[in-house]
């Protein structure tokens, strides 16, 4: 079964605004580990779509 590279993204983002909730204090690294972490994965899906990360999920 494949996912589209979306899916992992969002249920990322789920997770880092989880995060953000139960320690406020580290908003700003915790973003910024999101941001960096999305535009490497967008980089990783555009060059090789063939072979994105969600290819491996069964």
């Amino acid at each position: 079964m494949l996912h589209h590279p979306g899916v992992g993204q969002g249920t990322f983002a789920g997770q880092v605004v989880e995060g953000i909730a139960r320690q406020p204090e580290a908003e700003g690294k915790i973003r910024g580990t999101l941001l960096l972490s999305l535009v490497f994965l967008e980089v990783f899906n555009n060059l090789w779509p063939g072979c994105s990360t969600s290819t491996f999920i069964s």
